[in-house]
């Protein structure tokens, strides 16, 4: 079985906990001149990954912007991962803005044990990266990423 986790703003939420005073203000992080994720007050206000920052100040004219070079993202990942290589599983990182996707081989868990795990999996991103993820657990990659897609975070599907 393959579980998908699903950390939306990841990389927006690491600016704000690496730079405290930007905490629940409308931020976006550039990549190359556009906005490669934005914290949720900034989605609320309509900015999204994509857009250029004179389009996302239109949107959202209080927005903070970063960036990514100013956002330590690559390393809280690796801290993350190596955290959650405590499951024993074989761990894939697919970041695609504004959400970060960790696909885990839990082929070694017996059944019945899945969802205790997916909760102990939950429990160990909020620890280690203070976010609450969506979990999908499938037989393949795609049926787990679509579950992880309708889940509510901290829950799994």
């Amino acid at each position: 079985m393959i579980a998908s986790l699903h950390l939306e703003h990841f990389v927006a939420h690491v600016a704000c906990m690496t730079h405290l005073d930007l905490e629940a203000q409308p931020l976006a992080v550039l990549r190359r001149g556009r906005v490669m994720d934005c914290s949720p007050e900034a989605t609320l206000a309509g900015v999204s990954a994509g857009m250029s920052p004179v389009r996302a100040r239109a949107f959202c004219p209080e927005i903070l912007f970063l960036d990514e070079a100013q956002v330590p993202y690559t390393e809280a990942a690796s801290q993350l991962m190596n955290r959650l290589l405590e499951f024993g599983a074989k761990l894939e990182l697919a970041a695609t803005a504004p959400t970060a996707e960790i696909f885990l081989d839990l082929s070694h868990i017996p059944m019945e044990k899945l969802h205790r795990i997916a909760a102990d999996i939950v429990d160990a991103v909020r620890e280690s990266a203070h976010l609450t993820p969506a979990v999908g657990i499938a037989s393949g990659k795609f049926v787990a990423h679509v579950a992880a897609a309708i889940a509510h975070p901290g829950k799994a599907i």
